[in-house]
């Protein structure tokens, strides 16, 4: 007789394996990956009748949890799995009553140092994004992985603003990923990855549930972006893509080539929303937020999908199911039309 599917679930907490320690009191557990934009998360939910997560063990803000996902005799007889979630910072623990519950929350960022939490106020000049992230990467005990071409800032300031927050607005503002994760700071081009080949196939058969959305609202054929030269003080009129929907937006620039690059990000950051699925899987090949999968089995809802987010639910031994948050894959508009330029 064939064995059955099994879970297990391990949680080294500051530095110490808890797993069958905390076993029988775990009611469900939920590790949500995101691509970008936000902090991974957990969140642990526990049976707290005997009052002991209120009492001697009671967690503290800042305590350090490692967690993995074990999957035993899942794709055959035998087989192990490992999945594993990373390392997070205990942020938020709340208590209910009756029954006697405990959730953990817990991030990926740091909650302890000056990451999310010190209003900074500099000026930066003649920087790179990499060179920017490394300082930043470096005040807040991390490490920094780019994988994105070398973005040339003439100058900006971050004013009373977290390390946090200023990095990812500049990610945004020219079209990049960024996540954190095992203790780094990882920064990529969203663009390459979205064209990387689907991980996996996945079946309208295999999935629990799903839905899918298209909207016109939100979507644009083009972009027309304004910027003043602090060189020859003109403001210039960049266009992108063809007129029909065009998004308007005034920008911070130093050259056309500056105005191009935020025009393409906030034009592909707007169009992302078009076309939209959330599906629920039994889990197969392992899926990570920024893979891309293809869709069969939808009939005219098939094709290449990315990835935005992938939250795990576990709950008992055998209880595993993953949520995939997608948006369809289709090529950014990036062709330049016209410049326009007028003297101040």
């Amino acid at each position: 007789m064939a064995a059955g599917r099994k879970t297990r679930l391990s949680i080294i907490y500051n530095g110490k394996d808890i797993s069958q320690n905390i076993k029988k009191y775990v009611e469900s557990f939920r590790y949500t990956d995101v691509a970008s934009g936000e902090s991974d998360e957990i969140e642990l939910e526990l049976n707290n009748s005997s009052g002991m997560f209120i009492k001697g063990h009671m967690p503290r803000k800042g305590d350090k949890i490692t967690s993995t996902i074990y999957r035993y005799n899942w794709d055959s007889s035998g087989s192990t799995i490992r999945f594993r979630c990373g390392k997070f910072y205990l942020d938020d623990l709340s208590y209910s009553g009756p029954p006697m519950a405990c959730t953990i929350g817990g991030v990926s960022s740091p909650v302890k140092g000056a990451f999310k939490s010190t209003k900074r106020s500099k000026t930066y000049k003649n920087v790179t994004i990499r060179e920017l992230a490394r300082v930043i990467a470096k005040r807040s005990g991390m490490t920094l992985h780019y994988s994105a071409a070398s973005v040339k800032i003439k100058e900006i300031e971050q004013s009373k603003t977290a390390d946090s927050e200023f990095l990812l607005s500049i990610c945004q503002e020219y079209g990049l990923g960024l996540k954190i994760f095992g203790g780094k700071i990882i920064i990529f081009d969203e663009e390459k990855y979205e064209q990387k080949a689907p991980k996996c196939t996945i079946k309208r058969c295999n999935c629990e549930n799903w839905s899918w959305n298209t909207t016109l609202q939100g979507t644009y054929t083009g972009a027309k972006v304004t910027y003043t030269s602090p060189t020859d003080n003109k403001t210039h009129k960049v266009m992108i893509g063809k007129e029909g929907r065009v998004y308007h937006a005034n920008v911070s620039a130093s050259s056309t080539k500056e105005a191009v690059m935020k025009a393409k990000a906030q034009l592909a950051e707007q169009n992302k929303q078009r076309t939209t699925m959330q599906l629920t899987i039994m889990p197969g090949k392992t899926i990570v937020a920024t893979d891309t999968i293809r869709l069969s089995g939808f009939y005219k809802l098939n094709g290449k999908y990315y990835v935005d987010k992938v939250e795990h639910a576990v709950t008992g031994e055998s209880g595993y199911v993953q949520t995939l948050t997608l948006h369809k894959v289709t090529p950014r508009i990036s062709n330049r039309v016209s410049v326009n330029s007028k003297g101040k």
